[in-house]
């Protein structure tokens, strides 16, 4: 365990610590970007018009990727603490988390539930925007607007969430880590 004033021990402290602000960010921009982005759809269905859809895409987007860099930042920092926190000794947080999580009965929801989420509001834009584009003033510029608004965000928003998924934090750290070692060295 750590010293009492111990400088791993703050910067343990401080990194849990901004792990808990990321965590709590990222869900809260998510949940009000989304709810925001539901209530824009609904209104658009409820006045059969596709103006706000766009702006429902737009939306869900904004709320999505404050949410993949919060969860990104959060595995930078879980990486960090378990290769050069946990490997020496100290509270062993992530680690036991991590071997939790192996088990199929605890396993942790994955940033596929948020991208997909994420996606089926944008899928609904689309689907009611080339519904209501038929009546509507330039519906079909606009219907064509968020298609391709829509289409673009749930390609990037899958390729990001696959990237981010398939990075692994720890060797990265490792990589820097040897780099310094060896620059140090010569």
């Amino acid at each position: 365990m750590f010293a009492a004033n111990d400088a791993a021990h703050l910067e343990y402290d401080a990194l849990m610590s901004r792990s808990r602000h990321l965590e709590r960010t990222g869900h809260l921009s998510w949940t009000i970007a989304t709810c925001a982005a539901a209530v824009l759809l609904a209104w658009s269905i409820g006045s059969r018009t596709p103006g706000t859809l766009l702006a429902a895409v737009i939306a869900a987007g904004a709320g999505f990727y404050p949410l993949l860099h919060a969860r990104q930042q959060l595995r930078m920092i879980a990486s960090y603490v378990e290769e050069f926190v946990e490997r020496a000794g100290g509270p062993q947080w992530f680690t036991r988390v991590g071997h939790l999580q192996s088990m199929p009965s605890a396993a942790a929801p994955s940033d596929w539930i948020y991208t997909g989420v994420s996606s089926l509001v944008a899928v609904a834009a689309i689907a009611f925007a080339w519904m209501f584009a038929g009546p509507a003033r330039h519906g079909e510029l606009i219907a064509a607007l968020v298609t391709a608004c829509g289409v673009a965000f749930v390609l990037h928003a899958v390729m990001e969430t696959s990237r981010v998924e398939r990075t692994d934090y720890a060797a990265a750290w490792r990589k820097v880590t040897a780099g310094a070692r060896s620059s140090a060295a010569a």
